[in-house]
């Protein structure tokens, strides 16, 4: 993938996690919903972190040793 796309793809991810917190309230009326909803946030968060483990070591192949 590379450092290029890591930018967008972090900002999708934070686009993700905006759309969870917007259902958040429509969806506490089933426990299922709450659910799939608590999935997508989980595969967000992930998708965050590896999005930043991609810019740390992008950023230590640029370094000297």
């Amino acid at each position: 993938m590379g450092n290029k796309h890591a930018s967008g793809l972090i900002n999708m991810a934070i686009g993700l996690l905006l759309a969870c917190l917007l259902l958040l309230l429509p969806a506490s009326q089933n426990a299922n919903h709450l659910m799939l909803l608590s999935i997508f946030w989980g595969v967000a968060i992930m998708i965050i972190g590896l999005g930043m483990q991609v810019k740390v070591l992008a950023l230590a192949r640029t370094l000297p040793t």
